[in-house]
């Protein structure tokens, strides 16, 4: 193994299989993935901090996050925009499974839209409101439309072939959808004396075979997939949002990042600026509503 100019010789491994072992060991970590993770974050110009910490919004303790990567832009005066991705590794020899969700029904809250009012009047409509995500026809791009959606996910359980949802949920879907949650809390109540908005992102990064069933019936013939996204829905009863995770497959992510993330940002902070007004007043009218999409109207008290 190499040595640093000044190593002491007391500063070494020992002779035979131990730096062999220790290599391999350092290749087959989840560090060595997240390391590579970095560097593609790094490389497209973004604010990145590795082990970000937050509190977990369920138990009060402190966590860590593989990586926190931001960048805000100026739009114009008084109006910044803000794109985070929210990053959690993990790295596997066993393939990571998704069943297509049939309906292919996008989560109604996703993307996680921060630092905003969450929902506007339509004008003229008494009682009926749109969240932020639909009064800015998110739904209607390109980002939230493409990627197969999926509402199972599951890993091969070491030494068998049975599937397991509890090893997925508890190393990627937890830290995401807390780490999400607390970071959504902290940027609502920032103060700003401008318009902020922020889009949050929950990315899982696989490097590991990922495979999926496209249809019930059709087990025989899954297809290997680079990105699916994995929907978890709101828990009735609870103030829990829905939550989309992107699961990214290792050797697609500086492709996600260089060429699918960035086009939806910009697309993002236009939409953003053309609604700024709506921002402001909590109003929106019926006809720039329909502009994009007004499929998703709810009923909702009238604000006072």
């Amino acid at each position: 193994m190499r040595e640093a100019p000044g190593n002491p010789r007391g500063n070494r491994l020992g002779q035979g299989a131990a730096a062999t072992q220790l290599i391999n060991g350092i290749k087959s970590s989840r560090y060595s993935l997240q390391g590579r993770v970095a560097r593609a974050l790094w490389a497209q110009k973004l604010e990145v901090h590795e082990e970000w910490p937050f509190i977990d919004p369920a138990t009060g303790r402190r966590r860590n996050l593989d990586a926190l990567a931001w960048s805000t832009s100026n739009l114009a005066q008084g109006v910044d925009v803000s794109t985070y991705m929210l990053i959690e590794c993990t790295k596997s020899k066993l393939p990571h499974v998704f069943f297509q969700d049939p309906a292919n029904e996008k989560p109604r809250e996703f993307p996680m839209v921060a630092s905003v009012r969450e929902t506007f009047r339509l004008e003229g409509r008494q009682g009926e409101v749109l969240s932020a995500q639909h009064m800015l026809g998110l739904d209607t791009l390109p980002f939230v439309c493409v990627p197969r959606l999926s509402s199972v996910f599951a890993s091969v359980v070491e030494q068998t072939t049975q599937l397991s949802g509890t090893s997925s949920h508890r190393t990627l879907v937890d830290p995401l959808t807390s780490a999400a949650t607390h970071l959504n809390q902290a940027l609502h109540a920032r103060e700003c004396e401008h318009l902020h908005p922020a889009v949050i992102l929950l990315i899982a990064v696989v490097d590991a075979p990922m495979v999926l069933v496209t249809e019930p019936g059709n087990e025989d013939d899954p297809m290997m997939t680079p990105w699916v996204r994995v929907r978890r829905d709101r828990v009735i009863g609870c103030d829990d949002p829905e939550f989309g995770i992107d699961v990214v497959h290792a050797d697609y992510f500086e492709t996600f990042v260089s060429t699918v993330v960035p086009p939806f940002s910009i697309m993002f902070g236009e939409r953003i600026l053309e609604r700024s007004s709506a921002f402001s007043n909590g109003m929106v009218s019926l006809e720039d509503a329909q502009r994009w999409q007004l499929s998703e109207v709810e009923t909702a008290p009238v604000e006072a």
